[in-house]
C-alpha cells in the first residue's frame, strides 16, 4: 500500500525507493542487530520493481567475518534481483555506538582505504551494466566517524578519468547548519566539496530553490 501510494502521489516525478541490503549474509546482518533476512530485502525489492519504481540497494564492504568472496556473493546476489542502482558504504565507527566499544577492545578492525578500493572494485565488476552507481565510499564529518581516518569522502573520485564517464554529485543534504538560515554556518562536509567541485562534470540538486541559494552565496 505504501509503494502503491508513492507511486500516485508523484506521478509527476522520478522518485526511488533505497533499501538498505548491507550484505546477503545472514551472520552478518545478525551482527549488525538487522532485524529482517536476504530473503525479506529480496522481496521488496521485487515488490516495488513491480510496481514501476526504480530500487537502489545499500551495502557496506569490510564487515568483520566478511570474506573477499563473501563480499562477491553479494554483488551476485543484487545483480540477480532488479536493482537500478547502488550505494556502496565502507564499514566506519560512529561514537556512541555498539561498534565503538568492539573497535576501542580491539575486537574489530576497520578496513584501509586499499581493502576498500579492492572490494569495491571487485564488487562493480559483477554488477550489470544496468545498475548505476550512487555512491563508492562512505562519509559522515569528523566528529561523527571515529575510525577509519582516511581523509577522503568524494575526493576519492577526483582523479578518475575514463573516456565516457561522467561523475555527477547528487545533492541529499543541506549545505548549512541549523537554523539554516543564509548565513548560517557551511556544512563541514560541504567545505570539503568545495575544494573538489570543478572535477565534476554535473550536480544534481534536490530543488531549485537550494541550488538558487548556493549561487547567491557562493
Amino acid at each position: 500500500q505504501i509503494i502503491a501510494n508513492e507511486r500516485r502521489s508523484h506521478a509527476d516525478r522520478r522518485v526511488w525507493v533505497e533499501y538498505g541490503l548491507e550484505s546477503s549474509h545472514e551472520a552478518s546482518l545478525l551482527w549488525m542487530n538487522r532485524f529482517y533476512t536476504s530473503s525479506d530485502f529480496a522481496d521488496a525489492v521485487r515488490r516495488t520493481a513491480a510496481r514501476g519504481l526504480p530500487v537502489v540497494a545499500h551495502v557496506i564492504l569490510g564487515i568483520p567475518g566478511e570474506t573477499p568472496e563473501m563480499m562477491r556473493e553479494t554483488a551476485r546476489f543484487i545483480a540477480d534481483l532488479p536493482v537500478d542502482s547502488i550505494k556502496i558504504h565502507h564499514l566506519y565507527v560512529s561514537p556512541h555506538t555498539a561498534l565503538e566499544g568492539m573497535w576501542k577492545r580491539g575486537e574489530v578492525a576497520v578496513p584501509t582505504l586499499a581493502e576498500h578500493v579492492a572490494a569495491a572494485a571487485d564488487f562493480l565488476e559483477i554488477l550489470p551494466e544496468r545498475v548505476s552507481i550512487q555512491r563508492l565510499i562512505g562519509e559522515l564529518p569528523g566528529e561523527w566517524c571515529l575510525a577509519p581516518d582516511w581523509g577522503l569522502g568524494k575526493e576519492l573520485l577526483v582523479p578518475f578519468a575514463e573516456p565516457g564517464v561522467r561523475i555527477v554529485h547528487t545533492v541529499h543534504t543541506a549545505h548549512t547548519e541549523p537554523p539554516h538560515t543564509p548565513d548560517a554556518p557551511l556544512n563541514a562536509l560541504w567545505s570539503r566539496w568545495f575544494g573538489v567541485m570543478d572535477a565534476f562534470d554535473a550536480v544534481l540538486w534536490p530543488t531549485w530553490a537550494q541550488q538558487l541559494a548556493v549561487a547567491e552565496r557562493f
